[in-house]
Parts: structure tokens; sequence; C-alpha cells
């Protein structure tokens, strides 16, 4: 298919996203066994995107949504509400604090089961993006597509669980006995609210923001 679109190509209208209820947030651990919490998200909310992506990558498609769906789950879509690096230590410096990180994915999961922070997260979804990943950051030779969304919900959620890990931080320090660590907070930083629709040579994590501002497919 030709780098142009085709003009029989319709955009999916961003100017009036679609407003949607979604389910409540859960964990979830990918094929990877990686584990983060999501909005399982109803196929059928995003099938237009879907069908734009379709006719955007022609006989590229199904390659680039198999891919998706042998991560995640064949016809499975969540939106990520805490990401895997936000539960575990990754980088050689947070593995030298592994006991940080380990106290902190207890709490994250303390907060996320308490009854009272369970809610159903209302997303707008605007339009489908593309990224493609840079050598320097380790992905070069890979496009993510994704149907970018917003969410007061989350936006929301996150800003309290980071005063909660905050607090709960500043606590542990307090209450620490003599030979315990001392820990500093780690804040959660903004989130790029998206909805990966698949991609090929690999997903896209450290290249750029899932968001508007990225590529249009």
């Amino acid at each position: 298919m030709s780098e142009g679109a085709p003009q029989s190509v319709t955009p999916i209208p961003e100017a009036e996203p679609e407003v949607a209820f979604a389910t409540e947030i859960e964990p979830l651990t990918d094929q990877q066994g990686l584990e983060y919490f999501a909005v399982p998200v109803n196929s059928a909310l995003i099938q237009p995107h879907l069908k734009f992506l379709k006719e955007r990558l022609g006989e590229r498609f199904d390659a680039a949504t198999t891919a998706k769906g042998d991560r995640d789950g064949v016809g499975k879509y969540h939106l990520t509400v805490v990401k895997p690096p936000e539960l575990k230590a990754f980088t050689d410096e947070q593995k030298e604090n592994a006991a940080y990180w380990e106290w902190r994915r207890a709490k994250i999961y303390e907060y996320m089961r308490d009854p009272a922070h369970s809610m159903a997260v209302r997303v707008d979804v605007h339009g489908v993006r593309k990224i493609e990943g840079k050598e320097e950051k380790g992905e070069g030779g890979r496009t993510a597509y994704f149907a970018v969304v917003s969410s007061d919900d989350i936006e929301g959620l996150r800003t309290d669980l980071d005063e909660y890990l905050r607090i709960r931080t500043v606590e542990y320090n307090a209450a620490r006995k003599e030979g315990e660590p001392e820990f500093a907070h780690v804040p959660l930083e903004p989130i790029s609210a998206h909805i990966t629709l698949g991609f090929e040579g690999g997903d896209v994590h450290r290249s750029g923001a899932k968001d508007l501002t990225a590529d249009p497919v």
C-alpha cells in the first residue's frame, strides 16, 4: 500500500471524541510476566479505530494485530493505569534499592485493592496514531499503533495514588528501625493514556509520548 492515504479513507474525527464507560481497574500480567494495573476495554469500543487502521495498513494489518494478540491475548485490549516500571525495579539504580521497590509494589497493591478505590473509568477515545522506535532507545525497527485516550478518572486516581505513596513513605521512614533502609519517594510521572492496537517489530515504550502529538497513521 502506498504511503499516502487513499482518498476513500475517512479519518476518524478527533474534535468529537467518543465517550464510554469502561470496566473496573484490574491487576493484569502480560505474556512476558510483567505486572500492571489496567482497565480492560471492550473490543466494540475500538472497532471503528481498528477498521481505520486496517484501511491504512492494508496487508500489514493482520501481522501487526496478531503480534499484539500474542502478547496480550487474542481480542483483548486494555488501558494501562499503573505501568510495569512503576511496580518493579528495572534499571540498575532501581535494583540497588530493591527493598524500596518491593515495598512500593506492596503499597500499590494495597491501594488498588482497597474497595474505596474501586471505580469504573470514563474514557474519551480521540483517534489513531503511530510511533516509530528510535535506535538510541533500543527500539529501532519497531512501530506501534494506538488509539489516543484521555480520562479525568485515571489522572485523578494516579494523582491520589502518588500522594498515598508519598505519605506512606514518610510514615515508613518515621517508624523504621535501626539498620532498615531509608526510602525516597519516586513520584508517578504523567501517563500517556492509550490503547495499543498493534505493532510491527515489537511495541514501543521509550521513544516518545503516545498522545496526539505522535504521527498520524
